[in-house]
């Protein structure tokens, strides 16, 4: 990552390749000698780390011993994070994505920098999604954006909470109105459900989450979105083209609920059965003689969307599966 005008710097064709939106910034790694003393060893910290964190000598900074490793962290002022991403195309999705990588790894202040001005209309768009996030100023080439809402460790569970809920609203409005979608409702609750989502992901980012347990919760979130995503998208299509009732689509949506209701009420001995039912449900889905047998009773592409939603489902579940287990295991 470069250096801009003191801020860090990543294009946003590193953003794209590396995918590094979805989870934290890259680790700063530094060497430093040990110095033997008579009965200890001295070990020299940086001077800009001790600066940043306005740390004076004679202060007393924490240590801890996790296996190979000695974590060192500074009772000092909190950084205030802030990057400046390089935007190519201008355009909504490129936006989005680096917003989306500046929000979600915890920075509080991102600035777009283009070779053309930035449309206000495309930046208001993509603002709404992202809780806390207001225009700070913007010059030809640069628009800076400030993050205000505080990301808070304790939101996490009611967050992920909400975002269940927001799905299960999703599925009842494509149940209730199949015949009839209101795609703009839809829409609308999709928007609120991803944005309790993207904003659990960001307090992930910068909370005491580590190792499996920092990854099994991103990734629960990520597929959460991908869920409301997927069901948007059953919506549209049954918005265009009418196609009747689908039985799959109603086996699928019981097995959500049951994975959201172990996630609420974590039982090891109801998991696993859970797990094992819905594992034989999954392989009955994706058994050619159902498929070959169903493709004639269900609209084509919407049984596509379907084996779609199936792997989201899965995913989703295998997530709740292991955070379980680490809450038996605490």
């Amino acid at each position: 990552m470069s250096i801009y005008k003191g801020y860090p710097y990543i294009s946003y064709v590193n953003i794209c390749f590396n995918n590094v939106y979805k989870g934290r910034s890259p680790k700063k790694y530094m060497k430093r000698k040990i110095i033997g003393q008579k009965d200890s060893y001295t070990v020299t910290l940086p001077k800009k780390w001790v600066e940043q964190r306005e740390l004076k000598s004679g202060e007393e900074i924490d240590m801890l011993e996790q296996e190979d490793k000695l974590i060192i962290s500074g009772k000092g002022e909190a950084i205030k994070k802030k990057i400046v991403v390089g935007i190519i195309e201008n355009n909504e999705l490129e936006i989005n994505h680096a917003i989306a990588y500046a929000y979600i790894n915890g920075y509080e202040e991102i600035i777009l920098k283009s070779k053309e001005k930035i449309d206000l209309t495309k930046i208001s768009n993509v603002l709404r999604m992202y809780l806390g996030a207001e225009i700070s100023t913007q010059t030809k080439d640069t628009l800076k954006i400030k993050f205000y809402l505080k990301a808070n460790e304790k939101e996490i569970p009611q967050l992920i909470e909400q975002s269940f809920n927001g799905i299960q609203e999703l599925i009842r409005i494509i149940k209730e109105q199949w015949d009839r979608i209101n795609l703009e409702e839809l829409k609308l609750i999709r928007e609120n459900t991803q944005r309790g989502t993207y904003h659990a992901m960001r307090c992930i980012n910068v909370s005491g989450f580590k190792g499996k347990k920092f990854k099994d919760y991103n990734s629960l979130l990520h597929e959460l979105v991908y869920l409301s995503n997927s069901l948007l998208y059953i919506g549209e299509y049954l918005k265009e083209y009418k196609p009747k009732k689908s039985i799959m689509f109603g086996q699928l949506i019981e097995l959500f609920n049951e994975t959201y209701e172990s996630y609420k009420n974590p039982n090891p001995e109801k998991l696993i059965k859970l797990d094992l039912r819905a594992r034989k449900k999954m392989n009955e889905l994706l058994n050619y003689k159902y498929i070959r047998n169903n493709i004639k009773k269900e609209d084509p592409a919407l049984f596509s969307y379907n084996h779609t939603l199936m792997n989201v489902i899965r995913h989703t579940m295998e997530d709740v599966f292991a955070i379980n287990l680490e809450y038996y295991e605490e």
